[in-house]
């Protein structure tokens, strides 16, 4: 996080018309919006010891969010399989010194969106192959899992690779995607 607002920092130092705030010398909806990303954004190790500390902030943004115990619960299930993968298969062994899960929330039209970010080698959702779901014990359901309980499901490589799970309060309507669209994972 911090070398992220660094960047920041000297990208809008090198904007004119940056002020005491980010466009000015008046806070603005770009200000606004840096407290609740910051404050809902953060990094854990990447390891498997993290993943406990991961799903309890999950469930509490669910619930926090509106979302029913079933539907919280299964946000649960879908971010501990994208963490898990995170943990299993981004980075290279030994681990490099400083890898870690970000994971940020947002609520938004009636949804928690969830965002899971890694900084290691970025992978083709579309190679995964569909689980052969009548051979139990195999893994290889994460993706799936994710698929199955998430209304959409996004995935952008790069630096960092950033997997975006959104789920849709089952009482609410809006327009986020009810289904996945084209295109996504």
């Amino acid at each position: 996080i911090a070398d992220g607002l660094a960047k920041l920092e000297a990208q809008l130092a090198a904007t004119p018309g940056t002020g005491r705030y980010a466009h000015g010398e008046a806070p603005t909806v770009a200000d606004c919006c840096l407290v609740p990303q910051i404050f809902n954004a953060k990094r854990y190790a990447c390891d498997t010891a993290s993943l406990a500390g991961i799903r309890a902030r999950v469930l509490a943004a669910a619930l926090t969010a509106g979302l029913s115990e079933i539907e919280a619960d299964d946000v649960v299930l879908a971010v501990d399989e994208a963490c898990a993968n995170v943990v299993l298969h981004a980075y290279p062994a030994p681990l490099p010194q400083g890898a870690a899960i970000g994971v940020a929330f947002d609520v938004g039209d009636g949804a928690l969106i969830v965002t899971v970010e890694d900084w290691g080698s970025p992978f083709d959702p579309a190679a995964v192959p569909s689980p052969d779901l009548d051979a139990p014990g195999r893994g290889g359901l994460g993706l799936h899992l994710m698929r199955t309980i998430a209304d959409h499901v996004d995935y952008l490589p790069g630096i960092p690779n950033r997997l975006t799970l959104v789920k849709r309060r089952a009482n609410m309507g809006g327009c986020l995607p009810a289904s996945r669209t084209p295109g996504s994972s």
